[in-house]
């Protein structure tokens, strides 16, 4: 196997490990969201909010979403860096099927991460008003830095696309 194909098969592994660990977060998140709304129901009552561990177990996730999106955004600058000072004379039609294989899991990321920004603005126009410090600002970041990386994915593969076409 060559320098550029073990490069890709990389990328298509990072690429399918990061889809299917942000989808795994977009479920717990959505859990969350349910807690949120049982929570959002007692304060509108002016009950005790009994969820007591919701802080802590929505500070967590959101640590794990920002700590896969710098991953992420690491690996993939340092991908085109490389693609664009090494291996960009080297892409051909033989690895064209790795190339398309990459971009159906790049798009299946993008996806979702659309997804987790819909639900972190759900959680956050739920949330605006409940007395809960939750640091909407570290979850809105990630999204937005995981929705900027799969952009660059897809333009990525967009380029390795044009040199057989």
């Amino acid at each position: 196997m060559s320098e550029l194909e073990e490069k890709l098969q990389t990328m298509l592994k990072t690429t399918e490990d990061s889809q299917a660990k942000l989808k795994e977060y977009n479920e717990q998140l959505k859990h969350l969201y349910s807690r949120l709304q049982e929570i959002s129901v007692s304060h509108r009552r002016k009950t005790a909010i009994t969820d007591t561990s919701f802080e802590d177990d929505f500070r967590q996730k959101v640590q794990e979403i920002c700590t896969l999106s710098d991953i992420n955004t690491a690996f993939w600058k340092d991908i085109r860096l490389e693609y664009h000072n090494k291996y960009k004379k080297d892409i051909n039609q033989d690895y064209r099927f790795l190339i398309k294989q990459i971009s159906i899991s790049a798009r299946s990321f993008t996806r979702q991460t659309d997804d987790l920004f819909t639900i972190y603005k759900n959680l956050q126009t739920l949330g605006a008003d409940l007395p809960l410090r939750l640091n909407w600002w570290m979850l809105e970041n990630a999204s937005q830095e995981m929705l900027n990386t799969t952009n660059r994915i897809l333009f990525l593969v967009r380029n390795m696309e044009k040199h057989y076409v």
